[in-house]
């Protein structure tokens, strides 16, 4: 008699999940800027916003308590973007535009490039059960004609702010990171490839179209510029590079070039990559309009005089950084002849 043998397949999907699509496009083609009303959620969900420089969604937290959503736990289609911050009131999730940022797919059709990513609203680790885990699947849809280059929509190496100056008005301000110290060409991939043995060229310019009679009478100061190792300028992980108009004196190798002099801010420092588990790097800079000249005099870290309201902030990234650097150790016998 033959024995039977009978195997069971038992298949457990890893995550049960709600899916619930939420879509902005921009309304105002110079801004590049949208709102979207989330009706999603019972009202979890307050205002998606689509600008030139990323997604910002508004969650309710009274709404996500009701849910047994753990806070602290949401993250991105990447599982290293998290860490948002919220107050009683709201949370606010917000990263940068561009392809493969936080795990963010790009589409470009003939007429609009949309940029998809999924918010995951994980359940609260103090429950002892969860039925379902919600995801969020969030996209912004870019016309391909807007009056922003398509560059600036394509690759995140190239940021963009708008800053609006009474009786003055609006100015485009403009981040990038160049490949050398002419700051003539700027990197144009998806993801930049540097490592920390080189030089890392970031410049800050200012704009205004066909209004360069106005622009002359600005300076672009840059108050602090910093880096994460994610996209999210609230990241506890944060490197100075420049803090309150002046170069971190801990690191010999920033130098600024250019603040508070022009219509353009430049710096340069080797390139560096975080401690932890980290690839990327990623920039912010908070930058100001100066009426007339606003050279700051740096003593140390210091900056004398009062520190401009920021009235405007700029993002580039996300840049690869190798993890491993590899030394070769050559050995050589020294042969000895002793003559007689």
């Amino acid at each position: 008699m033959q024995a039977l043998s009978v195997t069971i397949l038992l298949l457990l999907s890893p995550t049960i999940s709600n899916s619930i699509n939420l879509q902005g496009e921009p309304l105002d083609s110079n801004r590049a800027q949208a709102l979207s009303s989330c009706y999603a959620l019972g009202g979890a969900c307050s205002e998606l916003l689509c600008s030139s420089n990323g997604f910002e969604l508004t969650l309710k937290v009274k709404k996500l308590k009701e849910m047994n959503v753990d806070i602290a736990g949401i993250h991105l289609k990447d599982t290293s973007c998290t860490g948002f911050s919220y107050n009683d009131d709201s949370v606010y999730i917000k990263w940068a535009l561009g392809r493969d940022i936080c795990g963010t797919k790009l589409t470009v059709s003939s007429t609009h490039a949309i940029y998809e990513n999924n918010v995951y609203l994980p359940p609260d680790p103090a429950g002892i059960i969860y039925r379902e885990i919600v995801i969020l699947n969030v996209s912004c849809s870019y016309p391909l004609n807007l009056n922003a280059s398509l560059n600036e929509i394509l690759f995140p190496e190239i940021s963009t702010t708008y800053i609006n100056i009474a009786n003055s008005g609006q100015f485009k301000v403009k981040m990038a990171v160049y490949k050398d110290n002419t700051y003539t060409t700027a990197y144009t991939d998806p993801v930049v490839h540097l490592p920390t043995n080189s030089i890392l060229y970031v410049g800050v310019n200012l704009s205004n179209g066909d209004n360069s009679t106005a622009v002359k009478d600005f300076k672009l100061l840059m108050i602090n510029c910093y880096s994460t190792p994610t996209n999210n300028i609230y990241n506890s992980v944060k490197y100075n590079i420049i803090t309150n108009r002046c170069p971190n004196p801990k690191d010999s190798t920033i130098q600024v070039l250019e603040n508070g002099i022009s219509s353009q801010g430049k710096f340069y420092i080797q390139m560096f990559k975080f401690i932890g588990s980290y690839d990327y790097v990623y920039l912010h800079c908070e930058v100001h309009l100066c009426r007339n000249t606003c050279v700051p005099t740096c003593s140390g870290s210091r900056s004398s005089g009062d520190i401009p309201q920021t009235q405007g902030t700029l993002t580039v990234g996300p840049i690869l950084v190798p993890g491993t650097v590899y030394i070769l150790c050559y050995s050589h016998s020294l042969f000895l002849q002793t003559f007689l």
